[in-house]
């Protein structure tokens, strides 16, 4: 059985890389403070889920991400991609549960890069 380390893959080093990011990131907040749109947070870790509030409304409006990771590599191998994108949208419907939410709406990189192209065409 091969495992990240076997493959190269510094798990700690990506955590920490995260947790640095998530750091600079969360610096950025303060610009939001008091303001539709006031970034918070269940707790203070980088993988959590961040949400804002409506002022307005009890309405919480969140934002999950996540990846595909090695997954893509195996789907090539075995000409088969139907679980990836299931599998993807499964950990970040997953990730909202977890927080209490319920997932309403989901999109992909290369639908915004597509909306992004026709808005410059004009289409």
């Amino acid at each position: 059985m091969s495992t990240y380390a076997g493959a190269g893959v510094n798990v700690r080093l990506g955590d920490e890389a995260s947790q640095l990011l998530f750091e600079a990131a969360q610096k950025t907040w303060e610009n939001r403070r008091g303001k539709f749109g006031e970034i918070k947070t269940i707790d203070d870790h980088f993988r959590t889920s961040r949400y804002f509030e409506s002022s307005t409304a009890p309405l919480r409006l969140g934002c999950n991400f996540d990846g595909v990771g090695t997954k893509i590599e195996l789907a090539e191998r075995l000409k088969s991609f139907e679980n990836v994108a299931f599998d993807l949208l499964a950990m970040v419907c997953d990730d909202a549960a977890v927080q209490g939410a319920e997932a309403i709406r989901h999109g992909s990189v290369g639908k915004v890069v597509r909306m992004r192209e026709r808005g410059k065409h004009g289409n």
